[in-house]
């Protein structure tokens, strides 16, 4: 559960700030849209998230996506590793992909939201 650290007891705010621009919506959506896109070849989602995030031009939403795929690889989940960042992860969000991820459906649910 998000208690404002994770698993291990450290704070999100280890990966620093995420920089002085901010990240755009439009970044956000393709960040899901890639996302399902890999999700749908059956790649894992660490392995995606670090192709997404080793990819993208942007410093500071590369720093985003990793500290995600961090909070993913030490027992979160989604939504929760989402919770960190609620700046860029509103809680209607989050409790639909909690929905998503308790129903086994995740991909379909970020097909939903990316195309909102």
């Amino acid at each position: 559960m998000y208690e404002g650290k994770d698993k291990q007891g450290k704070n999100p705010s280890l990966f620093g700030v995420l920089g002085n621009k901010p990240i755009e919506t439009a970044d956000i959506v393709l960040f899901v849209r890639r996302l399902v896109r890999m999700m749908k070849e059956g790649i894992p989602l660490p392995q995606s998230l670090e192709i997404i995030g080793q990819n993208h031009k942007k410093s500071n939403f590369r720093r985003l996506v990793m500290a995600i795929k961090y909070h993913i690889e030490v027992g979160e989940t989604m939504a929760n590793a989402f919770r960190y960042y609620p700046q860029y992860f509103d809680p209607l969000i989050c409790k639909l992909v909690d929905a998503g991820e308790a129903a086994g459906d995740l991909k379909l649910l970020l097909v939903t939201w990316a195309d909102y």
